[in-house]
This record gives C-alpha cells, sequence and structure tokens, in this order.
C-alpha cells in the first residue's frame, strides 16, 4: 500500500529550495530503515510536512492559515497521556476536526502501560516502521474521506426532502 506523495516538478523544487533536498518526498522515501526511535519520528515528520501538514507551534498557529496539523511533544517521557504524535486534520471546519495519535517504535521499543492502554483501546496506532506510518496515515485518510462522502451524501437527502 505503499504509495508516493505526487508532485509537480515545480512544487518539487519549491519544497526543495525551502527545505533542502534532502527533506524532499523522494529523498525522504529513499532512506534505509531508521535505527533508533528520534530518526523514525524525524523522517515521518519530514512525510507529512511533505504531504502539506504543519507543526503545531506557536508560531506557526500564528503565521500559518492551514488545516493540516502534528502536533510532536517534546519530553514526551514526562508526559505519559498522548502518543508521539497527534495528526489533526480540520479541513471540515471546527465540527469535524479528526485526529490520529500514533506511537513510533523500532525493533527492540517497548511501550509504557499508558502507551498500551491506549492503542488497546483503539485510541492510537503504533508503527514499528515508516512504511507502517504511511500506511497507517494513509489508510485514516481514505477512511476519513470515506466518512464525508457519506455525510455530504446525508445532507443532500436531508435538503433535498
Amino acid at each position: 500500500m505503499s504509495k508516493r506523495a505526487r508532485w509537480t516538478q515545480e512544487q518539487l523544487e519549491a519544497y526543495e529550495a525551502a527545505n533542502g533536498a534532502d527533506n524532499a518526498p523522494d529523498a525522504v522515501q529513499g532512506r534505509s530503515e531508521p535505527q533508533n526511535e528520534a530518526e523514525l519520528q524525524a523522517r515521518c515528520e519530514a512525510w507529512l510536512e511533505a504531504l502539506g501538514y504543519r507543526r503545531r507551534t506557536p508560531k506557526e498557529i500564528q503565521g500559518h492559515h492551514g488545516r493540516l496539523w502534528y502536533v510532536h511533544i517534546v519530553q514526551a517521557r514526562r508526559n505519559p497521556i498522548l502518543l508521539d504524535l497527534l495528526l489533526i486534520d480540520a479541513t471540515g471546519g471546527p465540527y469535524s476536526v479528526e485526529c490520529l495519535e500514533v506511537e513510533l517504535k523500532v525493533d527492540g521499543g517497548r511501550m509504557t502501560p499508558e502507551q498500551r492502554c491506549l492503542v488497546i483501546r483503539d485510541e492510537g496506532v503504533v508503527c514499528w516502521s515508516f512504511d507502517e506510518f504511511k500506511d497507517a496515515v494513509l489508510l485514516w485518510h481514505k477512511a476519513k474521506e470515506s466518512r464525508r462522502r457519506q455525510y455530504e451524501g446525508k445532507q443532500i437527502k436531508v435538503s433535498a426532502d
């Protein structure tokens, strides 16, 4: 299910100029599998930014008016209530915001009791590789679009009566 972000050459050149060629979508996907969780998280964040997500910081909130965000807790060991990444899609407006919480692990990594509870209760997903992360995000996007189409269909039926 691994899909590549589809960019025009102009978009790719603009992104490389702003963020460096090493962070462009093709470069991000061409690297070997990360060896530690910090490297995996950085790679996942670069991929999210290539898709149009912005890291939610005070500066970005004030200067950017997009509706695709990700939250990265910097000192996660002292914050057991959130997983590694929280993806927020507010493209549908304030009453249809959707979130995906992701815990990133590499081989040998262990989850805390709180992380296990969140994942077991289907309040988050755990991804053990970059490919698993991409698949989880793409599946989430597909599910969101399906829900939006269903909702729009119901809205049309209600207004037609």
